[in-house]
Formats: C-alpha cells, structure tokens, sequence
C-alpha cells in the first residue's frame, strides 16, 4: 500500500541510568479502489515500552498497537467522515471507524554460545469490551530461538500457537462476539488487493468479499540456517504449519476444516 511512515530506528532511552527505552512509529496509508469501501485510508501506530538489565542480558517489552480503517465511500452508507475532526477522532479510538488493537508482550533472554530466547504473547482486539482483556485466552504464543551467527546449520528455530475461538464469547451473555477481521461499514475487512493482511490463516472469500473463517486453532513451525562448505552458503528456510479451523461463531464450517501448509526455500 502506498503511504508514509515515521518511526524509531532503535530504542530511544528515557531513563538511561534505570534502562528504559521507547520504540514509537506512526503510519498512514491509501488502501486503493479494489475493496467494498474505495479509497479507505488506513492509520497504524504503535508504543513500546523496553526495559533492559544492567548487564543487557535480559530485556522485557510491552507494547501496544493500533490500526483503523477510516474514510472511503461506501456503495450502502455513503461517504465516510474524511476531515480533520474525524482524523483526531480515530486516532484516539473512536468509534466510526473499523478498529483494531493489539497488546505485546515479550521477554528475550541473552544465553551462551550466540543465541537468545524470545518469547512473546500478543493479544488482539476490536472492541472496547476486548480491549478489557474479554477475548483471553486468544491470542499468538510463540518461542523464537534466534543466533546471533548466520554461519550455522541452524541459526533459528521458531514455534507459534495461534488461539481465536473465544472472540469475547465466553464473557458476553448476548453473543456478541469480536468477530475479528469484519467491520459491518468495511465489509472487504482486514484484506488488501484480495488477500488477508498479516495472518494467512484467515479464510476469505472473493465472492461475499469478506472474512468467513476466523476462529481456528493453528500450529506454525519455522527452521532457519545454512548449508556451507569452505566457499559457499546455501541459507533455507522450512515452514509448517496446522490449522484446525471453525468457520465464524454462527457460521459454522460443517464439517470443520483441518489444514497443512508446508515452505521449503534454499538459495543457491
């Protein structure tokens, strides 16, 4: 998508003396004329708050991030509030727009021989509600052993457990539930020229032009390294992943629907 971005280009330190730092950026795209809503605008931000140990061994993270979708023309509601006002609006969380907020938090751990640990849980939102933690227990857990040395047989191995069954179900008595990656004004929803944005294992279909799978539970596996000798390097990357998906809560998928997906890639 065309657009502009500002943002840190390392940890700004606030407290130099305690380690505490801020990773900031701020972001404004065109999202096109290939959508339900034409010329939808798209805000995304985010704030990270880092501390590192004295001996920078140890470094926690918490950060939040925030993405709406705002303006466009809608061929059932009509032009969508476009001006400063609404800008300053969204930008604070308001309602008109299609929301959607993210907490992080990780813990990376320096250990020997070059490598370090991260683990991270994010947890998403798209109403107020879910922003109150509602939608627990989903979310993405994931453990991430990465070398600080490319030169290796494996220099990175990834696993991640993607959770979105709940969507606020179990704490709203009426069912009103988050129904992540849909917005009623913007129905094409968290997808651009056709394909989802970010997480591939929402399922979305061309004809309704909309999300029609969203609660799932999906297992990824990442290995990373190099093939070499004395001359050269070979980098790979292996993918796998498993994905049991539901459909949407009312629209269920009958029967569910159980997917592997695989990658193998090797430069030569």
């Amino acid at each position: 998508m065309p657009g502009i971005q500002f943002k840190t280009n390392r940890p700004v330190m606030i407290f130099p003396y305690d380690g505490i730092a801020l990773e900031a950026s701020w972001n404004e795209y065109l999202m096109g004329n290939d959508r339900f809503v034409a010329d939808t605008r798209l805000h995304y931000k985010y704030l990270k708050l880092i501390y590192t140990s004295p001996r920078e061994d140890i470094a926690l993270k918490f950060g939040f991030h925030h993405a709406a979708q705002w303006a466009g023309d809608s061929p059932t509601n009509g032009s969508q509030p476009n001006n400063f006002k609404s800008y300053i609006k969204m930008f604070f969380g308001g309602g008109f727009a299609n929301q959607l907020g993210m907490y992080e938090f990780s813990f990376q751990r320096s250990l020997k021989d070059n490598w370090d640990l991260n683990l991270t849980y994010n947890y998403m939102f798209e109403t107020l509600q879910g922003g109150q933690l509602s939608n627990l227990p989903d979310g993405r857990y994931s453990v991430f052993l990465d070398s600080r040395t490319d030169r290796r047989l494996v220099n990175g191995v990834l696993y991640e457990f993607y959770y979105t069954r709940n969507q606020n179900i179990l704490a709203n008595s009426n069912f009103q539930n988050e129904d992540y990656f849909n917005h009623a004004i913007y129905q094409s929803g968290w997808t651009n020229q056709r394909r989802i944005i970010g997480l591939p294992f929402f399922d979305y279909d061309e004809k309704q032009d909309a999300v029609i799978g969203n609660k799932f539970v999906a297992h990824h596996i990442g290995l990373s390294g190099q093939f070499f000798n004395y001359f050269e390097t070979y980098p790979y990357q292996l993918l796998l992943s498993y994905i049991y998906k539901d459909g949407r809560h009312g629209t269920y998928y009958t029967p569910s629907r159980e997917v592997f997906a695989g990658m193998f890639s090797l430069g030569i």
